[in-house]
C-alpha cells in the first residue's frame, strides 16, 4: 500500500514516529481509511510491529540507521522495540506521552460512556448520537501530522473519539446510535471537565385546530393568560404528558385574535422541545385535549411529523387562498341591484393594499397586489350585510371591508359607495388543503 505520493506505509510511519512517538491508537488513526473495519489501535500496533520486525532483523545485519527508529519506537510504547534497544545498548528507553492524546483521552471512554448510559436512561429514546468537546492543541496536533506527512487516508480523531464513545454507549444501553441524521437524544461529552450532559431531540405533532370563540390568540402573548392562545393550550397538555420543556407552535399562517377559524381548520405543527417521553397515544392526547378546551378551540387530525414538516408548512401556507364570512354593518343599506353589481364587479378584482395601520409597527410599508376572487352579499337586515369572500392569500379582508383610510383600493364601503365596517370575521375554509 502506497500513499498518493508513492511513498510506502510503513516509510511513512518510520518518517512519522521519527518526529512524534505517537501511541498505537494516534498512529493508526491516520491510516484509519485504508481498513475501516479494523480498530485504529490494532492498525498502529500492527504497524509498529511491521517496522520492528523490519529494523530489528536489518540493525542484526548491520544496518545501524535502524537503531534510530527502534529507539522511537520504544519511546512511543512499544514493548518489543523497549527490550530490543536495552538488550543491543544496555540503555533504557523511557516511554514518552503521546504528544496528541496525551496517551489519556482515550482512556477516559470506559467510564464516559457509563456515566452517558446513566443519564439517557433518564429519556424514552431508541437513537441517539453522540458530541464532544477535544483540547483545541489535540485537533492541532492531529492535522498538523496529516498536513506534514501528506496523508490522505486518516480519521478526524474527534470522529474517532465519537464512534467508539457512541459504540461503547451502545453497548450499555442496547440503543441504536446514529452518525447522521436526527436522533432521539443527544450526548455531548467534555473531555476537559468529565461533564456529561444530554439533551433529548424535539418531538413534532402536525394536526388542525378550530377557533370557535373570539379573543384568542395564535400563540402566547408576554403578560397574558396562556390558555387564552392555542399555544398555551396545547403546551398545557403536551408538557406534562411529555415530561417536556416546552412548545413552539407553527400555523400556516395565522387568523386575527378576533376572528373565528371554522371548517376543517388550520393546519399546525406542535414542536415539544427537550421531551423526556416520547411514546404517547395521539388519539388519546387529541380527545383529552377537546375535552377540556373544545368549546373554544378543537384540534383534530393529529399525526407525527418531522422538522421537515415545518418548512413545508410555512411554504403551504404563505400560498393558501381563503374564504371568509364577514357581518358587515354599512350606514346605508344598498339596493339589491348595487349588492349584484357589486358581485359582479369583484370577481378575480385586483386591489392595492398598502400594509394596515395596525400592523405598521410590525411589518414593512409597501403597497401589496392582491386579488378578491369571489364576493357573496347577502342583507341580513340592521343595515348589516354576511359577505362571504374568497381571497388570495395574504390579503388584508378588514382592510378591503372598511377602505383603511384608504390605504386599500378598492374597498368594499368605496364600492357600495357607503361606510362600511366589520362586526365579526370567520375563516370558513383555507383552501387547496
Amino acid at each position: 500500500m502506497a500513499d498518493h505520493k508513492g511513498e510506502g506505509v510503513l516509510t511513512s510511519c518510520a518518517r512519522i514516529l521519527a518526529k512524534r512517538p505517537l501511541c498505537d491508537r494516534c498512529l493508526g488513526r491516520q491510516f484509519h481509511l485504508l481498513d475501516e473495519t479494523e480498530d485504529n489501535s490494532i492498525i498502529g500496533a500492527s504497524l509498529k510491529l511491521a517496522l520492528y520486525l523490519e529494523h530489528s532483523s536489518s540493525y542484526q545485519e548491520g544496518k545501524v540507521k535502524s537503531l534510530r527508529i527502534l529507539r522511537r519506537l520504544a519511546s512511543s510504547g512499544h514493548r518489543p522495540s523497549m527490550v530490543f534497544v536495552r538488550a543491543h545498548t544496555g540503555k533504557e528507553v523511557e516511554e514518552e506521552p503521546c504528544p496528541i492524546c496525551g496517551s489519556a483521552i482515550f482512556n477516559k471512554l470506559g467510564d464516559l460512556a457509563k456515566r452517558a448510559a446513566a443519564e439517557l436512561h433518564e429519556y424514552e429514546h431508541e437513537t441517539f448520537q453522540v458530541g464532544s468537546r477535544l483540547p483545541r492543541r489535540v485537533f492541532k496536533l492531529d492535522d498538523e501530522i496529516k498536513m506534514a506527512f501528506k496523508l490522505s487516508h486518516g480519521e478526524n480523531i474527534k470522529t474517532e473519539f465519537n464512534r467508539l464513545l457512541a459504540l461503547g454507549i451502545s453497548n450499555l444501553t442496547g440503543k441504536t446510535p446514529l452518525f447522521s441524521g436526527e436522533p432521539d437524544a443527544t450526548v455531548m461529552v467534555d473531555t476537559m471537565s468529565g461533564d456529561v450532559r444530554v439533551t433529548s431531540s424535539p418531538l413534532y405533532v402536525s394536526g388542525r385546530y378550530r377557533k370557535l370563540k373570539p379573543g384568542i390568540s395564535q400563540t402566547r402573548k408576554r403578560g397574558a393568560d396562556p390558555l387564552n392562545s392555542v399555544e398555551g393550550m396545547l403546551c398545557s397538555l403536551f408538557v406534562p404528558l411529555l415530561k417536556a420543556e416546552d412548545v413552539k407552535f407553527h400555523g400556516a399562517g395565522r387568523e386575527d385574535v378576533d376572528a373565528l377559524m371554522l371548517g376543517s381548520g388550520r393546519p399546525f405543527v406542535l414542536e415539544v422541545v427537550g421531551p423526556k417521553k416520547r411514546r404517547l397515544s395521539l388519539r388519546r392526547a387529541q380527545g383529552r385535549f377537546n375535552a377540556r378546551f373544545g368549546k373554544t378551540v378543537s384540534i383534530r387530525s393529529l399525526a407525527p411529523a418531522s422538522r421537515n414538516s415545518v418548512v413545508n408548512l410555512k411554504m403551504r401556507g404563505e400560498r393558501r387562498d381563503k374564504r371568509y364570512r364577514v357581518i358587515v354593518k354599512v350606514d346605508r343599506m344598498p339596493t339589491e341591484e348595487k349588492l349584484r353589481e357589486v358581485e359582479s364587479a369583484t370577481t378575480n378584482l385586483i386591489m392595492e393594499q398598502r400594509t394596515p395601520k395596525r400592523v405598521a409597527w410590525r411589518r414593512a410599508d409597501k403597497v401589496r397586489r392582491r386579488m378578491i376572487k369571489s364576493l357573496k352579499l347577502k342583507s341580513i337586515g340592521d343595515c348589516r350585510l354576511e359577505a362571504i369572500i374568497e381571497t388570495q392569500a395574504g390579503a388584508y379582508v378588514k382592510e378591503f371591508i372598511t377602505g383603511d383610510g384608504g390605504r386599500t383600493k378598492p374597498s368594499l364601503a368605496e364600492l357600495l359607495n357607503t361606510p362600511a365596517n366589520w362586526e365579526a370575521l370567520e375563516v370558513l375554509q383555507i383552501l387547496g388543503d
